[in-house]
């Protein structure tokens, strides 16, 4: 891990709140949604300055890499997340939050970057590797998360 500060427990805290509401209001497992939004990004603790929630304003570590780097820095918090569920031997139900909160989507930001940079380019090289939500309780992290990074977007 470098030196950097993370943000990402107060994103955490938030994502839980929205995800308990959000689970009680569909009888899903509220304490499930609330416990897998607090874990689904540790992968983030191995490479956190790559991160938006951990840069200061104005200085993003992505203008200056090629969107194919960059991609793959962001979509490593999965599998990174994962290898530490594992090595620590978190629940299979909150690991699942870990894999399944990006689904199948796509890094859009660095995958219209690279369009603009390269005449061909791939989209699989910018797709989160999934799985999609197997239940709704990870669905409901994924959209809290959404909901809570389209305001964290928005803030910088």
């Amino acid at each position: 891990m470098t030196g950097v500060q993370t943000c990402a427990l107060p994103i955490s805290l938030l994502v839980g709140n929205l995800a308990e509401q959000a689970a009680v209001a569909v009888q899903a497992d509220a304490l499930l949604a609330r416990v897998g939004a607090y874990y689904h990004d540790i992968g983030k603790l191995k490479n956190p300055g790559c991160f938006i929630e951990n840069q200061r304003r104005g200085e993003n570590i992505h203008d200056r890499i090629d969107p194919y780097t960059s991609a793959r820095m962001i979509i490593a918090h999965v599998p990174d997340g994962v290898a530490l569920a594992e090595q620590y031997r978190l629940p299979k139900p909150v690991m699942a939050f870990i894999k399944e909160h990006h689904g199948c989507r796509i890094t859009a930001a660095f995958f219209n970057k690279a369009t603009h940079l390269y005449p061909h380019v791939d989209v699989e090289d910018f797709r989160y590797p999934g799985p999609p939500p197997q239940t709704r309780e990870t669905a409901i992290v994924m959209l809290a998360r959404s909901e809570e990074h389209t305001s964290e977007l928005q803030s910088h």
